[in-house]
């Protein structure tokens, strides 16, 4: 994810989450009626939350997507500490953009584009940066690490086709115009590959940026490892 995408997604995001301190509310004397009434609503909220779990979701601070073959992904939102760290990857690389035929080689026949990167005495395709749809994707093989920024918050790994998929969710400050946006990402090693996928957009937008998310993560393992054998500088 580039500096450049942070600001386009997050608007006027610090780098940094800070904790909102906490009001202390006042003790008052409850009436007699109302510890009846907390308790029944404790067990309406601890019924409707467990719905919300089987049903494939879990409240707000967990969502899940169940998948066609019953397998889920979990994104658990950022704590407050959760924070997007940059940094520039020192790698000996060149890059190029690939063709359609080589992105389907790739991918297999997913709507992908983007550019590979080059490395090594051969100058092989070690990797790649670009989008699957609307979902950035980034794939490094073993000594490449293409990733500029690294989301850190709090994450929760699931198994997908016996792959561990580890997941997560932020929502940013409001920005100038007062607008909070949300960015779901994930990764995962398909063989010595490493793969990195992240969409973001409006809180309004969040079911939707959620659910090609986790598509794109589905079909990207369904395929495999992706083979860069046959791209050659």
């Amino acid at each position: 994810m580039t500096n450049e995408t942070l600001y386009e997604i997050f608007g006027e995001m610090n780098d940094t989450y800070v904790k909102e301190a906490r009001e202390v509310r006042a003790k008052k004397k409850l009436p007699v009626w109302l510890p009846w009434t907390a308790a029944a609503c404790f067990l309406f909220v601890l019924l409707f939350t467990g719905g919300m779990l089987f049903g494939g979701r879990s409240g707000n601070s967990r969502e899940i997507i169940t998948l066609e073959n019953g397998d889920r992904i979990s994104f658990v939102k950022a704590d407050a500490s959760g924070e997007a760290v940059t940094q520039m990857p020192d790698i000996d690389a060149s890059f190029r953009e690939l063709t359609e035929e080589e992105c389907n080689s790739l991918f297999g026949g997913l709507s992908a584009t983007g550019q590979a990167a080059f490395a090594g005495k051969g100058r092989q395709a070690a990797g790649f940066d670009g989008k699957i749809g609307n979902v950035k994707v980034v794939v490094s093989t073993p000594g490449l690490c293409l990733r500029d920024t690294i989301v850190v918050g709090r994450e929760e790994s699931t198994q997908v086709e016996g792959i561990s998929v580890t997941a997560g969710y932020f929502v940013t400050r409001p920005n100038s115009r007062g607008e909070k946006n949300v960015i779901y990402y994930a990764s995962f090693a398909l063989g010595n590959s490493s793969i990195y996928v992240e969409g973001g957009g409006t809180q309004a937008q969040g079911a939707a940026v959620r659910e090609e998310v986790a598509s794109v993560i589905w079909k990207l393992i369904q395929n495999g490892e992706p083979d860069f054998s046959g791209i050659l500088k």
